[in-house]
């Protein structure tokens, strides 16, 4: 019972203040800030699906345990933005990352070309779809979430079909096959989102039956074959808040999350997994329109596309346009937005005073920062070299512009051991290197030791200059004086061109990626 009780706190734990309201959970794989702060947290890298894929396990373990409503309100609310959102409907690839930063886009393996742990779980994913819809114990059978299926129950000589185009319909039908009649009672979900309560028809005769939402419909009855259970749950359109600012909201209708479509500038091409996934999706913050306001009625500035199912767009609220909205599941091959700023015009104004000001004192602080050398080693000189132990695996060196540099080829590695002893207590510090912004088709990563703090793509995207990049080195990988600081170019890829590389004091901020080396 401790164990039972240990899984249903982290549940409560992760569903009640770190996950998304697509049911998707972290950023960059980790619960990077404290319990119920996930505005920060709206990434290029956020809702891992493996993560979801978990969750998912986790929560039909839980039900069966203890059949509380609330595990299946989060089961079909993360099958549908978490799962069914991450497969390309026409190619079958999968999704590593469900990208949460306004202005992204939905990057999928390649066949052939890319397999990480999301493609394993992605194929499990997407065959599973039945797999909790039905639970039942010796005389009575829960429906759980609303999906076109059959269940054979053949202990009871039974055969349910349940006919639906759910969400895209408001409801489902239950339709009973037997060769005699089943005493059996029926429960059925009443979702948290149906605040207009639900309709029941046996046989289209309306049903006099009390549920609230978050809770079961129970129908007992002696079911004979033909009879037909018709539930009607018409959706409304609500919005899911970040619990540390109620202003940035997702936009859901029932249990679906509608995403902005923003376009397609710059998405001309087949997107490339790693290369556009860390570099692309590292670029320039997209314009994303907010929402400017002044009634709590969304279906003021909300308004449904005639004809178009669960298509929407808004309406004289968007600065500076309006966007359509669709559910996350219909996006691929565009821009799109799942969280928005939603604020009354004072609201907005207010932070974007907020804004500035937080953007003033951070340049007069960066201004007045002064950087402190803890470590350096000069790249190609075989003394400067050699005093910092270096380990290498099939690298090389030569020169550019008078400059001296060193690489690895072909998932190879270098590294050098560079002291911290002179750190400044508290102060936080980076491996700060110097690379060419010429340099094109060279992935690898930047580690201390077995972790990586760092993925750097060069693909001529500065030409004709040095430029300068820094990884923050985060406090637990602090505890010795000397740190092995290394570069692992990615399968089939090179590790560098390396110019300079040095540790030294930073600018405090938030810190990077951090994985144990796993290729």
């Amino acid at each position: 019972e401790a164990l039972a009780d240990l899984s249903r706190f982290f549940w409560d734990t992760v569903v009640g203040g770190r996950t998304f309201a697509t049911g998707g959970t972290t950023n960059f794989e980790h619960w990077r800030t404290e319990w119920g702060k996930l505005a920060s947290e709206l990434g290029p890298e956020s809702q891992e699906t493996c993560c979801t894929y978990n969750m998912l396990k986790l929560t039909k373990h839980l039900f069966t345990w203890r059949s509380d409503v609330k595990y299946a309100d989060y089961y079909e609310r993360a099958v549908l933005n978490g799962i069914l959102a991450s497969q390309d409907p026409t190619t079958g690839m999968m999704m590593y990352y469900g990208a949460l930063k306004g202005g992204h886009w939905k990057i999928f393996n390649e066949h052939g070309k890319c397999f990480w742990c999301c493609t394993g779980t992605g194929f499990e994913n997407h065959v599973k779809y039945g797999e909790a819809i039905y639970f039942h114990d010796d005389d009575s059978l829960t429906v759980n979430l609303f999906i076109a299926s059959q269940l054979t129950w053949a202990d009871k000589g039974l055969v349910v079909r349940q006919e639906t185009n759910f969400p895209e319909q408001e409801g489902t039908n239950l339709m009973f096959s037997c060769e005699k009649p089943v005493e059996l009672a029926l429960h059925v979900r009443v979702p948290y989102w149906a605040v207009n309560g639900v309709i029941v028809k046996i046989n289209g005769i309306e049903q006099d039956l009390k549920a609230q939402r978050g809770s079961y419909l129970v129908v007992e009855r002696a079911w004979a074959d033909g009879d037909c259970v018709a539930i009607s749950m018409p959706m409304s359109l609500h919005l899911h808040r970040m619990p540390d600012d109620p202003n940035v909201a997702a936009i859901m209708y029932g249990p679906v999350v509608l995403a902005g479509r923003l376009g397609s500038d710059g998405l001309d091409r087949e997107m490339i997994y790693i290369v556009d996934q860390r570099a692309m999706n590292h670029a320039d913050d997209w314009p994303v329109p907010h929402f400017i306001v002044d009634t709590d009625d969304l279906n003021a500035w909300i308004k449904p596309v005639p004809g178009e199912g669960l298509m929407f767009h808004t309406a004289g609220a968007g600065d500076p346009t309006d966007v359509m909205l669709v559910p996350l599941y219909k996006i691929t091959g565009e821009r799109q937005s799942v969280y928005w700023t939603i604020s009354t015009a004072e609201q907005w104004a207010a932070r974007c005073a907020a804004a500035a000001e937080r953007r003033r004192r951070i340049a007069e602080d960066r201004a007045a920062f002064v950087e402190t050398v803890l470590d350096s080693v000069i790249i190609g000189d075989g003394a400067s070299e050699a005093a910092h132990n270096m380990q290498t695996e099939g690298s090389e060196t030569g020169t550019r512009e008078g400059r001296s540099w060193r690489e690895a080829r072909g998932g190879q590695t270098f590294s050098y051991d560079m002291s911290i002893a002179a750190r400044p207590k508290g102060k936080p510090i980076a491996v700060k290197c110097t690379y060419w912004g010429g340099d094109t088709g060279r992935i690898f990563h930047v580690t201390v030791g077995a972790w990586k703090i760092g993925m750097v793509t060069l693909n001529n995207e500065r030409p004709g200059e040095f430029f300068e990049a820094e990884y923050r080195i985060p406090e637990f990988l602090l505890g010795e004086e000397t740190l092995t600081i290394g570069f692992r170019a990615h399968a089939g890829n090179i590790a560098g061109a390396v110019y300079a590389c040095r540790i030294a004091t930073c600018w405090p901020g938030p810190e990077d990626d951090l994985q144990p080396y796993d290729d």
